[in-house]
């Protein structure tokens, strides 16, 4: 089995909770973590530092590409951070994301 973890990150709780609602609504993911963190990186020839928040979101393998288009075309950012990794867990809840989710 497995799935696959996407971390976004976001300038606002706001625009985390739209997205991850969005997501959810469409059944591109089954659950999404939503939380602040602390951002340090290169932009323009600085080095900036921001508060940001980032979710982390649980699909299959069939909505990479989904998810990736709907996070571009709501998301605020020039170049957002869009990442995903394949995951694995325990077999009911790999089970239970790939129940709640379009195939």
């Amino acid at each position: 089995m497995g799935f696959v973890v996407f971390y976004i990150t976001h300038p606002n709780e706001e625009q985390a909770q739209n997205i991850a609602s969005s997501l959810i609504e469409k059944r591109y993911v089954a659950c999404a973590n939503i939380y602040p963190v602390g951002s340090e990186y290169h932009w323009n020839g600085k080095v900036e530092k921001d508060a940001e928040w980032v979710s982390l979101c649980k699909t299959s393998y069939d909505n990479i590409e989904r998810v990736e288009s709907l996070v571009k075309s709501m998301h605020v950012y020039e170049t957002p951070c869009i990442t995903h990794w394949k995951a694995a867990a325990n077999v009911e809840y790999e089970k239970w994301i790939l129940k709640n989710v379009l195939r």
